[in-house]
């Protein structure tokens, strides 16, 4: 993963049904993203991949 340049993750699978996507940010080799249900005004979750789009888990 290099800076600045865009890198897709698959979170169809982790995130079933109407969830939006708050923010995200890259630390080192991982990804986070801020998420909650489309309905809700702040983040809920935030859900850890690996720079390959591998899951690494929610926290709440």
């Amino acid at each position: 993963m290099l800076p600045g340049v865009p890198q897709e993750v698959r979170g169809a699978a982790i995130l079933p049904g109407s969830h939006k996507v708050f923010a995200d940010e890259t630390v080192v080799n991982e990804v986070y993203a801020l998420t909650a249900p489309r309905g809700n005004q702040q983040p809920n979750r935030r859900v850890k991949f690996s720079d390959s789009g591998m899951y690494k888990g929610t926290t709440l």
